[in-house]
């Protein structure tokens, strides 16, 4: 059925059942309000928010960071942390994420001398 054809419809419960189906269906708006993608930057009207997988998550500072330089909410992998107990934890984790980098470029750089 096309949206005109809805749009003629006389009983009110049956139109908006149709137009309901037709933007599911159709127009496919369920797929515009989720947000699948990894990494997620949120600007509200007072704060930052950044996520990984749906959940808060930042290794380079506050997970939630308010504009007014209030201090926010540290989160890794969706657990809030105080900073002090944060800080260790994000840097272990930057410092694993670039040695598999360099590790990787090097490997790609001498293939051909030996395999990694």
């Amino acid at each position: 059925m096309t949206y005109d054809e809805i749009m003629q419809l006389s009983d009110l419960n049956e139109k908006e059942q149709k137009l309901k189906e037709f933007y599911e269906n159709e127009i496919k708006v369920n797929e515009w309000l989720v947000d699948n993608t990894k990494y997620q930057k949120i600007r509200f009207k007072d704060r930052w928010e950044y996520k990984e997988n749906g959940v808060y998550h930042r290794l380079n500072g506050p997970a939630i960071e308010f504009h007014n330089g209030n201090r926010g909410f540290f989160y890794l992998f969706g657990k809030t942390m105080n900073e002090t107990e944060w800080r260790p934890k994000a840097n272990q984790i930057l410092r694993e994420k670039k040695l598999k980098r360099m590790i990787e470029k090097r490997c790609k750089l001498n293939e051909h001398f030996y395999k990694c």
